[in-house]
């Protein structure tokens, strides 16, 4: 039963990663947009991309690899995948949306899977190599390997509690 949990874990990693891809455009790198242009929910799945790496970062301090993977496993599996995916699709499908929305939302789906990567590697660097290598340039990455990237720290300024707010009342 874990494996087989492991492996939808894997395919879950898998499929999102590829949702990415298919939003891209693989011709040029992704530009990082204004602010401005964020959605509540790019601005919330950045702000819980942050509140997960000072997590991970903190577990991994004190030796403990367990709560750091579970953390991973829920901000990936719930956070990034349940909903951000989800609430990503509106502002990609809508023609009539703004172009520089849905221009924020390609970056924020491309640089938050590509620093997520960053984090899981310890945990599973086979498929998080694989998919960067096919992520990464669309950011302007072009090291040989993940494993020359830092890797992600907190940083306070991208949490955004009123986002956290909205999206929980959505919830």
């Amino acid at each position: 039963g874990r494996t087989e949990g492991f492996r939808n874990f894997c395919n879950k990693i898998w499929n999102a990663a590829r949702y990415v891809l298919m939003n891209s455009n693989k011709e040029e790198n992704v530009a990082k947009p204004s602010p401005k242009d964020y959605s509540v929910a790019d601005r919330w799945i950045l702000s819980q991309f942050e509140h997960a790496t000072a997590s991970i970062t903190s577990t991994m301090a004190s030796y403990r690899f367990d709560l750091a993977s579970q953390t991973l496993h829920e901000f990936i599996w719930t956070e990034y995948c349940d909903w951000y995916l989800e609430l990503s699709k509106p502002i990609l499908w809508d023609e009539e949306n703004n172009l520089d929305k849905a221009k924020a939302t390609k970056y924020v789906l491309l640089s938050t899977m590509e620093r997520t990567l960053r984090l899981l590697h310890p945990f599973m660097p086979f498929i998080t190599e694989e998919l960067w290598q096919k992520l990464a340039p669309l950011l302007g990455k072009n090291n040989a390997s993940i494993m020359l990237e830092p890797y992600p720290t907190f940083d306070v300024s991208a949490v955004d509690t009123e986002a956290e707010e909205h999206i929980a009342w959505l919830k």
